[in-house]
């Protein structure tokens, strides 16, 4: 979900506790909590300044050899993010700011950084109309009362007052999207007439639905108001009702929260029109995933960002549903999915993490691949960057699906993409 708000542009703040990191018993999850967000903020930002904030330091440093321990620290972090040291910005003799809410350690000089940083950073330096910038004053002026404008309505009242035509409001509406300021997306005319003002918004709705069923799911809530079966179906099966997602979202926008978990593949239709499978919620199946293979899409030279597979599980749910009936022909798990029907071919799709990889299964895997290795540049497209970097490897040799569709832009409509293959 974090890939929605992660823009080109800006000054990235990474927090964590310097504890985890010195404790040998939480080092090593500290440290994939963080490498996982240096790749994502890289693969998204790859130029954006980004600095690392180290907490409760003054503990720390109140222990015996407190500075070395700092140290000890800054020696971890250095090791963990010599492929980003382009975009770090450092402290000095240090790789990190430590810093102490509680003592007000070094919070000063944090905030000092942060603001230099952003002062000098080229991207923040584009001059723009001082319309454009009594427009954003105006839209942002309707937080304390709203988390969203309309497009035909709100927005567009607002832009008459200081002149700005339908391509100008546009453009800025662009901008300050692409700043964090805004939400604004244009893939399809139902996202493109909503301007979220309150991102946390959007954050709210989502986690009403993608979240741990065993910590945050109260079941005699769905019990009062009918829902208890469509519940368990999606916190257990990850298959979402569309009466369920409506109550979840008090009924405001849920054909945009629907259309925006469909065009972002965290969601796609399933039987019908009103049954939707989100993969992030399914469960794991051991009895799943362990046949052999001939095929790898192999990510270890970058990585494979969480989320990745089950977008293509959303494309491929989405692709043999408009061929086929999906009530027998798919089985799936959190890392598998089984279809005895794509493309006339059975197909097994396995996340393997260790290997940072995909690995494919089926009779005729050269026929396959080309659709799969389709998907995944829509994926990277639309939702990586374009910064997702894999290759194909048959019998462990490279394999270059020529019959793989380019997707140049990412505005390329999903359903004139899944028609094409």
């Amino acid at each position: 979900m974090h890939h929605i708000f992660l823009t080109q542009t800006g000054v990235y703040v990474l927090v964590f506790d310097t504890r985890e990191l010195l404790d040998v018993e939480t080092r090593e999850e500290a440290q994939k909590y963080l490498l996982f967000w240096l790749r994502s903020i890289n693969m998204h930002a790859p130029q954006a300044p980004l600095l690392l904030v180290g907490t409760f330091c003054a503990e720390i440093q109140s222990e015996i050899r407190g500075v070395d321990r700092i140290r000890g620290v800054d020696k971890i972090l250095r090791e963990l993010s010599k492929q980003f040291t382009s975009q770090i910005v450092a402290n000095e003799h240090l790789v990190f700011f430590p810093i102490d809410n509680k003592e007000r350690l070094n919070i000063q000089e944090l905030r000092k950084a942060i603001e230099f940083t952003a002062r000098n950073d080229r991207a923040m330096k584009q001059e723009v109309s001082i319309r454009w910038m009594a427009f954003l004053d105006e839209l942002l002026s309707h937080k304390k009362s709203k988390s969203y404008l309309t497009m035909n309505g709100d927005v567009s009242h607002i832009a008459s007052k200081f002149g700005l035509s339908r391509q100008e409001q546009e453009m800025a509406l662009g901008l300050f999207h692409e700043r964090g300021l805004i939400i604004h997306l244009t893939a399809t005319e139902t996202l493109r007439n909503i301007v979220i003002i309150k991102p946390q918004w959007i954050i709210d709705a989502l986690g009403k639905v993608i979240r741990d069923s065993t910590i945050h799911v109260d079941m005699a809530q769905y019990e009062r108001t009918g829902l208890e079966e469509d519940a368990q179906l999606l916190f257990n099966k990850g298959i979402a009702t569309r009466d369920l997602l409506g109550y979840l979202w008090n009924y405001d926008q849920t054909e945009f929260f629907i259309d925006l978990m469909k065009r972002t593949m965290l969601m796609s239709a399933y039987t019908d029109s009103d049954s939707f499978l989100i993969p992030s919620l399914l469960k794991e199946n051991k009895d799943m995933g362990a046949v052999d293979t001939r095929c790898v899409i192999d990510f270890s030279k970058s990585f494979l960002p969480h989320g990745v597979f089950q977008r293509l599980v959303c494309l491929c749910v989405e692709y043999v549903s408009r061929k086929t009936a999906l009530d027998d022909s798919i089985r799936m798990s959190k890392n598998c999915a089984q279809f005895s029907a794509f493309a006339g071919h059975e197909v097994e799709l396995v996340e393997d993490p260790s290997r940072q990889a995909i690995l494919v299964s089926s009779s005729d895997v050269e026929k396959i691949i080309p659709i799969v290795s389709s998907m995944l540049l829509k994926i990277n497209s639309n939702v990586m960057g374009g910064r997702l970097k894999w290759k194909v490897l048959i019998d462990g040799k490279a394999f270059q699906p020529e019959k793989a569709l380019e997707i140049e832009s990412p505005t390329l409509d999903l359903d004139v993409f899944l028609a094409s293959l």
